[in-house]
C-alpha cells in the first residue's frame, strides 16, 4: 500500500467515524448543540442562589456609575454576601449603598476600586475576605462594623492613604497582613479592654500577650514595651526614635521594626530570648546595641554590618551576641572588659539547669552578699577597695560552688575575667558525668592521681574535706540512672 492511499484511508474512515449511517433520503449528520445554563441576573448584578434561601452577588455588570445601589433583596430572598472580586477593578465606583443584612464581603471584593470612599457598613457583616480593599487609594477612614468577628489577611493591601481604623471591640481574628502597606495609617482603635484584641497606651495593637501592630505614620517618637513583638509588629514606623523594651519582652519576631530609621539605640534585656530574621534590617540610623544577657538567640541576618549602617553591639564576652557580632562582621565592645561586671558561665548544655539567679559572696575589706541577675553580675556600688574572694554558690544544688580571688580598685575588678560553674560531678569539665569523672575520683581516692582546687571540689559531693566511697557511690547512681544529683 502506498503512503498517498494509506493517507487516503485514514480520512475516508475518520468522515464515516464523523457521521452516522441513516436510510436513504435521510440525514446522515447528527446536528451538534451544547446546552449551556444561563447565569442568574438582576439589574446590572449577577448572583447564586445560597443552601439556605439566601443570595450571593457574584459579579457586577455595571460600568461607568461612580455611584451603586446593590439589592437588599432580590425576589424575596436577601442579599447576604459580596462574592469573591465582586467589584474587583472597577475604579469608577466611588459610593456604595450596601444590603442591611449583609454577612460576607468575599476575597478581592473590592480590589483595585481605587476611587472607592468610605462607606458605611451593617452590623450585621462578621467575616471580610482577603485582599477585599487592597489598593482602595481613596479610602481615608474606615470605621468597621461592631459585629465584625474576622479579618482576612491583606484585607487592607496597599491603601497608602487611610489614616484610621476602627476596630470592634468584639472582633476574633485579624490575620497576618491585614494592614501590610497602610503606610499613612495614623490610628488603630481597638478598646483597652478588647476580650481578643486590645490596644495598649501608646496605640499599639495585641493579641494574646502580644504586640502585633503600631500604626506606622502616628506621630509618636518613644514607644515603651512591656510584651513580647510579634512579626513586623512596628515595620515601617519611620517616625520612631527611642523605644524600651522591658523584662516583658521575650521575644522580638522577624520584621519587627524593619525599616524603622528613626531608631539610634536600643537595650536587649536579659529576658529577651529571641531577635527574629531581619528584626532591625534598614534601621539605618541605629548605632547602639546593649546586650544585658547571655544567651539571647539571634537570627541570622537580624542586624545590618557595621560597614553598612556603623552598628556596635555592647555586649559580654562569650556571649550569643558577641558570637554574632565576630560572625557577621558587626564592631562591639565588651561589657565585661572594663571590669565594672563578670560573666557567670553554667557549664551545661541543659539550660533548665541555670538558675535565675545566685548566690554571690564577697568576702574581704566589706563582705557583701548579693545575688547575681541571670548571668552578669555587676559589682556592687558599695565595694571598697581591696583584696576579695568572690564565691559564686548554685541556689538548685545543680552546680559546685567555686571562688575566685581578686582585686578591686575604684569599684572594678583589676584582671576582669569570666566565672565557670562545673555540674556536680563533672571533674573534668565536659558538662556531663560519665565514667571519666569516676575514674578520677577513684584514683585521688588511691593516691594515683590527686586532685586539688576546682576539680576537688567537683569530686567532693558531700561537701566535707575528703573525697571518699560515699562521693562514688553517689556519682556511679547518678550515671546509672538511680538517682540524679543535679535536682
Amino acid at each position: 500500500m502506498s503512503l498517498k492511499r494509506f493517507g487516503c484511508t485514514v480520512t475516508a474512515c475518520a468522515i464515516v467515524l464523523g457521521a452516522a449511517v441513516f436510510p436513504t433520503g435521510e440525514s446522515s449528520v447528527l446536528p451538534m448543540t451544547a446546552k449551556v445554563e444561563a447565569a442568574n441576573v438582576s439589574g446590572n448584578f449577577q448572583y447564586e442562589r445560597n443552601d439556605d434561601g439566601s443570595i450571593t452577588l457574584t459579579k457586577y455588570m455595571g460600568s461607568g456609575n461612580a455611584s451603586v445601589k446593590c439589592p437588599d433583596k432580590i425576589g424575596t430572598m436577601s442579599v447576604t454576601a459580596f462574592g469573591d472580586g465582586l467589584f474587583k477593578d472597577h475604579t469608577e465606583i466611588k459610593y456604595l449603598t450596601v444590603p442591611e443584612g449583609l454577612v460576607t464581603i468575599g476575597d478581592h471584593a473590592f480590589s483595585g476600586c481605587t476611587q472607592l470612599t468610605d462607606q458605611q457598613w451593617p452590623d450585621s457583616v462578621t467575616t471580610i475576605g482577603s485582599y477585599a480593599f487592597e489598593e482602595c487609594d481613596a479610602l481615608y477612614e474606615v470605621k468597621l462594623p461592631k459585629g465584625l468577628k474576622k479579618l482576612s489577611e491583606y484585607t487592607f493591601k496597599n491603601c497608602d492613604k487611610v489614616k484610621y481604623i476602627n476596630l470592634p471591640e468584639d472582633i476574633e481574628e485579624i490575620e497576618l497582613n491585614a494592614f501590610e502597606g497602610c503606610s499613612s495609617l495614623d490610628s488603630l482603635s481597638a478598646s483597652y479592654t478588647g476580650k481578643y484584641y486590645y490596644s495598649d497606651i501608646y496605640k499599639g495593637l495585641h493579641h494574646n500577650g502580644e504586640l502585633i501592630f503600631f500604626p506606622p505614620s502616628y506621630s509618636r517618637t518613644s514607644y515603651s514595651i512591656s510584651s513580647p513583638i510579634g512579626k513586623g509588629a512596628c515595620e515601617g514606623c519611620v517616625n520612631l526614635e527611642s523605644v524600651i523594651f522591658n523584662y516583658q519582652v521575650t521575644y522580638i519576631g522577624s520584621r519587627a521594626f524593619y525599616g524603622c530609621t528613626g531608631i539610634e539605640e536600643i537595650t536587649i534585656p536579659d529576658e529577651t530570648e529571641r531577635i527574629g530574621e531581619k528584626a532591625f534590617i534598614g534601621c539605618k540610623g541605629l548605632k547602639k546595641v546593649t546586650f544585658e544577657g547571655m544567651d539571647t538567640v539571634i537570627e541570622d541576618n537580624a542586624f545590618e554590618r557595621s560597614n553598612r549602617t556603623g552598628i556596635k553591639f555592647y555586649c559580654y564576652s562569650g556571649s550569643t551576641a558577641h558570637a554574632y557580632a565576630k560572625r557577621n562582621m558587626i564592631s562591639f565592645h565588651l561589657l565585661d572588659g572594663d571590669g565594672s561586671s563578670i560573666v557567670l558561665n553554667y557549664n551545661t548544655d541543659n539550660t533548665d539547669l541555670i538558675p535565675s539567679a545566685d548566690s554571690v559572696i564577697f568576702e574581704g575589706p566589706k563582705n557583701i552578699l548579693t545575688q547575681s541577675n541571670g548571668r552578669v553580675i555587676k559589682l556592687p556600688e558599695s565595694i571598697s577597695d581591696g583584696n576579695y574572694k568572690i564565691t559564686f554558690g548554685s541556689t538548685n544544688g545543680a552546680f559546685t560552688p567555686r571562688s575566685y580571688n581578686v582585686t578591686v580598685k575604684n569599684g572594678k575588678v583589676t584582671e576582669p575575667f569570666s566565672a565557670v560553674l562545673n555540674l556536680k560531678g563533672d571533674i573534668n569539665g565536659d558538662k556531663k558525668l560519665n565514667a571519666s569523672d569516676l575514674l578520677k575520683a577513684k584514683s585521688h581516692i588511691k593516691g594515683v592521681a590527686r586532685l586539688d582546687g576546682y576539680e576537688f571540689d567537683c569530686a567532693n559531693i558531700d561537701r566535707n574535706t575528703v573525697i571518699n566511697a560515699s562521693d562514688l557511690l553517689k556519682m556511679k547512681s547518678h550515671i546509672k540512672g538511680v538517682s540524679n544529683l543535679w535536682k
